[in-house]
């Protein structure tokens, strides 16, 4: 989800050239083949930059098993970023990750519909970009801290003090996507969080998804676990990693998770 030109697009991997390109491509109602590849395996996406938000492709085309990671061991050291960095040493954190961290943070509420909040941190130059990858409708700032650290600090004190969570699975979020969002109802009830907030800065995160009444995101998806075979179908919506997709007069739902590195498309 790009949030300065607020396309809905993927990043895509042309692997049949000698030098692997990455291309930026707008897939809303686009017409595509997603087909199964590799098996057991999949491609590394890569390394991603955590200062300059660029990402690169694996300049080796590793193949990695069907794990919970992303990324070969090569490019998960080059991108250098420990999620877990709290109380670590400077063993655990790359020099990179220590610019990252002194940098400023936002402390923020996210909202997912049906009243669920959780609370987060973002980079102070992606904010948008943390809360739309991870499917959130509505949002309100907390605070804008001066460094990780600090952030950190905040978004745990919140948890503790209010009982919102700092995490909501995507099972939830599936299930939240069924119901229609009532973003009046969302901002309320992230505004009556007021002891937890500097200011009253709401963001309505629904433009960045352009669900319009043509984009509407349809309740009545079912869920697909895993890419079978080949299929032709088109992009419906796209919420966070969940992509809805029209096949054969149904829709369906599958997690861009479940895609990475395992999947050849073609864009008609």
């Amino acid at each position: 989800m790009d949030s300065v030109r607020r396309v809905v697009h993927t990043l895509m991997d042309n692997v049949n050239q000698s030098n692997t390109i990455r291309i930026c491509v707008p897939i809303l109602s686009k017409q595509i083949v997603l087909s199964p590849i590799l098996g057991a395996k999949k491609l590394c996406i890569g390394t991603y930059d955590i200062l300059t938000q660029e990402s690169c492709p694996c300049p080796g085309k590793a193949l990695i098993g069907l794990s919970n990671k992303s990324n070969c061991d090569n490019c998960y050291k080059k991108t250098g970023f420990n999620p877990a960095f709290c109380g670590k040493g400077p063993n655990y954190i790359s020099k990179k990750q220590e610019q990252y961290n002194a940098m400023p943070h936002y402390v923020y509420l996210a909202h997912f519909g049906q009243n669920t909040i959780k609370v987060g941190t973002a980079y102070h130059k992606r904010l948008i970009g943390r809360l739309t990858e991870q499917g959130a409708r509505a949002a309100l700032i907390v605070k804008k801290c001066k460094n990780a650290y600090e952030a950190y600090t905040l978004e745990q004190d919140i948890c503790k003090r209010s009982g919102i969570t700092d995490r909501i699975y995507t099972s939830r979020k599936i299930t939240l996507l069924r119901s229609k969002f009532d973003s009046e109802s969302a901002q309320k009830e992230l505004l009556a969080c007021n002891d937890l907030k500097d200011h009253n800065d709401l963001l309505d995160l629904n433009t960045y998804y352009f669900l319009t009444k043509e984009h509407a995101i349809p309740n009545n998806f079912t869920e697909m676990t895993t890419l079978g075979s080949e299929i032709e179908c088109k992009i419906k919506a796209m919420v966070g990693k969940a992509l809805i997709l029209e096949y054969n007069g149904n829709y369906k739902l599958i997690s861009v998770d479940k895609l990475m590195g395992k999947t050849n498309v073609i864009i008609k």
